[in-house]
Order: C-alpha cells, then structure tokens, then sequence
C-alpha cells in the first residue's frame, strides 16, 4: 500500500523484494518499473523491467493497454517517441496526447475526466509551446489557465513550475527574479510532501532557473506514476490481494 500513500521508496523496497520470489509476475515487474524512475532503484532499468512485465502478461486488451501506456510513458521520459497503443484503452488517451505533444488535446481530454493535475500539466506543456514559437501572450494565458487549477487544488509544486515558465518569459531580469522567488517560496511549502515520498529535496539556495526543467519532469513522473497506477489498478497485487474495487481516476500530487 505505500504507492497508493505516495511513498515511493518504500514501494520500491517492498516490490523489489516480493520480486525476489515471484521473478516473472507481470504485475510485480509493472509495478517496479512505474515506481523505480521515482525511487533511483539500484541495478534495475525501469525500461527492461516494463518490457519483462509486457512478455509476461495475460493476452487481454484489459493488461495490454494499461502495459502499453506505461512503455509509453518509459519511452516519452528517456526522450524515444512513443510507440502508439493498439488496444482500445480510453483513460489512456489524455496521457499519450501527453506524450505526444498535442497538448490542446491533452487539455481537454483530461478536463472532461476531471483530472485537473494533468489538465493544469497540459496548459503548462502548451504554453512553453507556444512560448518556443514567440507567442507570448498566447502563452501566458495558457499559464494563467495551469496556475489557477494548480491555485485551487492548493498544488504549491504545480505552482512553482507556472513560476519558473514566467521567469522563463520576462523580458527584464528584475520581474525574472521575482517569479522565481515565488517559485523559491512555493517550492519551500512542498518540501514536505517530496520528503514523505523520498524524492529529492529542492535545493532552495540553488540555481533555481537552471533547475527548473527538472522540477517539472519530476512533477510529470509523479503524476503519470499515479495516473498508470490506476490504469494498472486491475493487475494491482495490492488489489489482488484486497479484493479492492477499482475507482475512478481522479490524480492529486497534493494530497
């Protein structure tokens, strides 16, 4: 139960050692690679593990989607193209418009599934797209959109990385610096929840501009964990071993 609690390197421990005893249980080897991008587990490719945990699956569309999705979500984060998903798997599809970039449909698939975190993701990823092509004003509004989701989910991490894109965006040094030291403030608020999932603390004294990127690829991992998680919900061997009903996919980093 420690990944349903975000306690990622405990999750990590406890699937690495069930694996010890069950080496080619598919969910077990789903379960640690979606887990050990987080947790810096030793000796272990999360990339392999997935592909181990693909071999190993039962031939249903029911495991052949969600499998998919997280190979995916493996691909997209070691910077490969994502292979597409064949098997029909609806919630998937606002992850891979993720992946692939179409944010504009990432956005709206994720509101419609009320799955604000990766909404606010989506606005974010369309504004540095737009910021990359000149647009600024048209990317400052798809900021406003992410920072006001992330302001009432109280999300001070989601919030900070609207920061650093703002810093990223002024045009004089002075309103740069007074962006990230909002971020800098934010990002203070958050430590706590970093420390209880064993992620890297943020380096508050630090280049925060030059760190920011990092910051955002962590919050993605989070949430993408989480969401693949509950994609992965019916291979689950807690929920195999609770007997627990699967819920609908509502994703909060700041919970």
């Amino acid at each position: 139960m420690a990944f349903l609690r975000g306690r990622f390197g405990a999750a990590a421990r406890a699937y690495g050692a069930a694996l010890l005893d069950f080496p080619d249980l598919s969910p077990l080897l789903a379960r640690l690679a979606l887990v050990q991008p987080l947790a810096a587990w030793p000796d272990t490719s999360p990339l392999e593990l997935a592909q181990r945990a693909w071999q190993m699956r039962p031939p249903t569309p029911e495991t052949e989607a969600p499998l998919a999705a997280l190979l995916a979500w493996l691909r997209w984060r070691s910077g490969d193209a994502a292979p597409p998903v064949e098997a029909e798997c609806r919630e998937c599809r606002p992850l891979l418009a993720l992946f692939d970039g179409d944010f504009q449909t990432a956005w709206e698939t994720f509101q419609a599934d009320e799955e604000l975190s990766g909404a606010a993701l989506a606005a974010l990823g369309q504004a540095k797209k737009l910021a990359q092509t000149g647009d600024l004003s048209a990317a400052r509004v798809w900021l406003t959109q992410a920072s006001a989701i992330w302001a009432r989910e109280n999300d001070a991490w989601g919030e900070a990385l609207v920061h650093f894109q703002e810093a990223r965006l002024h045009g004089t040094a002075a309103a740069a610096v007074s962006a990230l030291e909002e971020a800098r403030s934010l990002l203070r608020q958050a430590q706590p929840l970093l420390l209880a999932g064993e992620l890297p603390a943020p380096d508050l004294e630090g280049d925060l501009l030059a760190t920011g990127a990092s910051w955002e690829q962590l919050y993605a991992d989070v949430f993408c964990a989480l969401y693949i998680f509950d994609l992965l919900t019916p291979l689950s061997p807690e929920v195999q071993c609770t007997g627990a009903a699967r819920e609908p996919n509502v994703i909060s980093i700041a919970q």
